[in-house]
């Protein structure tokens, strides 16, 4: 847009340039028609400066490894906060009802169920629920959307641990493999995004670690005020 308005402007400018060129000849303009292209040209020629300034000052998205646009990528993390079955990937509305029947309302319940006691009740083999109990692991995650999550699991990511446990860059890896093998219409998620999920993961692991620590109760000092005097005993 910004293209076609300098392209504009320049034809307008051409124009009443022309105009003015024919200015000095006599009897073809009058004073006032003089007067009025020089302003139009003086217009055309300020719109076409600030319009040109404005499109080489503009910065375009900045695109991350991988193709990932990180501009477009801050817009959505800074809004999108999945909670909802719904947005487990691969996850059926009828699994969606029945999980919500048994209790599990959101991720994080599905994130914390226990696989063996859900299975009969949904008469699903396990191992898809475990798909969907990793997806719904990394939902939980700050800034993960449904395809994000969708790419952690087919990069081999079962749960925080497994996240947690890698570097950022063989994490980064796995993910573009999955993004290219199988998920072409989803975003590939930058450099940056993929670090700040292993050290989130590594965060809640640690704070799971320091939980597990057992407690340490407060010993009283003896109170040695009522103590007998050894040497004031008599043999």
């Amino acid at each position: 847009f910004a293209r076609l308005a300098i392209l504009l402007v320049v034809a307008f400018t051409l124009l009443a340039t022309a105009g003015l060129a024919t200015a000095p000849l006599p009897g073809l303009l009058t004073v006032q028609q003089a007067f009025f292209l020089q302003g139009l040209a003086i217009t055309t020629l300020a719109g076409g400066f600030f319009a040109l300034l404005a499109l080489l000052t503009k910065q375009a998205p900045s695109r991350q490894h991988g193709g990932g646009d990180e501009g477009i990528q801050a817009q959505l993390m800074a809004t999108y906060r999945p909670r909802r079955l719904s947005e487990v990937p691969d996850l059926e509305d009828a699994y969606v009802r029945a999980l919500q029947n048994i209790g599990l309302t959101g991720v994080h319940e599905l994130a914390k169920a226990d696989l063996t006691e859900i299975a009969p009740v949904l008469g699903v083999p396990t191992q898809r629920l475990a798909r969907w109990q990793a997806a719904a692991t990394f939902l939980t995650l700050p800034d993960v959307t449904p395809g994000d999550a969708a790419l952690l699991v087919d990069a081999g990511f079962a749960s925080l641990q497994d996240l947690g446990q890698v570097h950022p860059s063989e994490a980064l890896l796995r993910v573009e493999g999955a993004q290219a093998a199988g998920h072409p219409d989803v975003l590939r998620p930058s450099a940056r995004r993929v670090e700040g999920w292993v050290a989130e993961a590594q965060a809640r692991l640690e704070a799971q670690a320091l939980d597990r620590l057992p407690s340490f109760t407060h010993v009283p000092a003896v109170n040695r005020t009522h103590q007998p005097d050894p040497a004031g005993m008599t043999s």
